[in-house]
């Protein structure tokens, strides 16, 4: 039985959603991000959304893969103008910057120091090379940024990975990709850029390259129209 965008699922007594577009469409893919469902006011961040169900709210913020072995019965499912809402918020959260400010409503408020992190950062942590993909924590300063991992020469490529080799042939004796379906969370304290003092970043190219990718997860095939 195939898994719906905007389904809800039960798991371990929290309330799921489905927010994930592309591994609807695309076979062969065990894991599908979802982002749960809460009613802590405290918690809700400026593009969280409102859905009926429970009386609660999307939390975009707190959205990471489940395996869709544990989505096995639907409780529920979002109205089709929340299911928009939800699209359009999170095309906002990874792409305002890369897109013309008219397709994105929502614009954060310019910050009163600039960010010490910008998208399209990338960063040797513990676990590797990661770029930063979240537009909307680098410039609302959030203490929890999404960043995807970098990695050399993929065997079996997804279709939402970015080569960005070609602008770091200095830096990169192999080819490298940014897997962008694999974005997870990562404190603002870990990608310290003071650790990392010789940050390359990409350039707006294959920044917007990520962002269309991560348009074409989430379903939101009206704005590369």
């Amino acid at each position: 039985m195939p898994i719906n965008q905007g389904e809800i699922f039960d798991i371990l007594g929290t309330p799921w959603i489905v927010v994930d577009n592309f591994h609807n469409n695309i076979g062969g893919y065990d894991i599908i991000h979802c982002a749960p469902i809460l009613k802590t006011p405290e918690l809700r961040l400026e593009l969280d959304v409102s859905v009926a169900f429970e009386g609660g709210f999307v939390s975009l913020g707190l959205m990471t893969k489940k395996p869709k072995t544990t989505l096995r019965h639907p409780v529920g499912r979002v109205y089709r103008q929340e299911m928009a809402e939800i699209r359009t918020n999170l095309v906002t959260w990874f792409s305002v910057y890369s897109f013309d400010f008219d397709t994105v409503r929502r614009l954060p408020a310019p910050p009163e120091q600039g960010p010490s992190i910008y998208p399209g950062m990338i960063f040797r942590l513990s676990t590797g090379l990661v770029c930063v993909v979240d537009h909307w924590g680098c410039f609302n300063d959030y203490p929890l940024l999404y960043i995807a991992p970098v990695v050399p020469d993929l065997i079996n490529p997804c279709p939402l990975d970015v080569e960005i080799s070609p602008e770091f042939q200095d830096l990169f004796s192999n080819h490298y990709y940014v897997r962008t379906d694999d974005f997870f969370l990562a404190s603002r304290e870990e990608i310290d850029i003071t650790r990392n003092p010789q940050t390359p970043m990409l350039g707006y190219g294959l920044l917007h390259k990520t962002t269309t990718a991560l348009i074409l997860k989430f379903g939101q095939l009206s704005l590369l129209l």
